[in-house]
């Protein structure tokens, strides 16, 4: 079952902020594995020249929505870092 990432979106409200310090930190760090980043970028290299399977699609929308919600976890994690550590002076 897919969850809407805009749905998700307002679910973790990244503008909001309010991670813990240590958890923004790990979720910052987090990330696809070595081997996942090849098949992902192996998969890519096929979608732009359009020979990919069905599954090979379907497996690259997985990839595309995990790492959307990565992407909205990490907002809401560095606009909570920015919340403890103010900004350097100009």
């Amino acid at each position: 079952m897919a969850i809407p990432m805009a749905l998700l979106e307002r679910v973790i409200n990244p503008e909001k902020g309010g991670m813990s310090v240590r958890l923004a930190q790990h979720v910052l760090a987090l990330g696809l594995c070595e081997a996942d980043r090849h098949r992902f970028k192996e998969l890519s290299d096929k979608a732009q020249d359009a020979k990919l399977t069905a599954g090979e699609r379907s497996e690259l929308e997985e990839y595309l929505d995990a790492l959307d919600f990565l992407a909205i976890l990490k907002s809401k994690a560095r606009v909570s870092l920015r919340q403890y550590i103010p900004a350097a002076s100009p």
